[in-house]
């Protein structure tokens, strides 16, 4: 009978580096909770942007809408494009030119 030990199970299991499904659980919280708010604006059912905009006469609900759409995809690039620039600076270039086999120069590992 095959019979394999605790630890070897668990030193195996600890060699898998998972350091970055913290990260990614952090990053598919921020968008379920994004993609979460635009469908309740999507559906009508958002209380912070109902009081707000129900008030409005129904010409200026639409320009409304559109600041505020716009305004939530200006925040959604500025935020992109700094943390992929942290994760870029903070790891992602030393992996990516480690693997690629090139010279890690000033990058280091994260």
């Amino acid at each position: 009978m095959f019979r394999v030990s605790r630890c070897a199970v668990q030193d195996a299991l600890l060699k898998i580096h998972m350091n970055w499904a913290q990260e990614l659980c952090i990053i598919l919280f921020v968008w379920m909770a994004k993609f979460g708010a635009a469908y309740g604006v999507r559906q009508g059912i958002h209380v912070g942007v109902d009081v707000l905009v129900n008030r409005l006469a129904p010409a200026n609900r639409r320009i409304m809408t559109i600041v505020a759409l716009s305004a939530g995809v200006l925040f959604t690039s500025i935020v992109a494009i700094l943390g992929a620039r942290m994760v870029w600076e903070n790891g992602l270039a030393y992996t990516a030119l480690t693997t690629l086999g090139m010279d890690t120069g000033s990058h280091y590992e994260g």
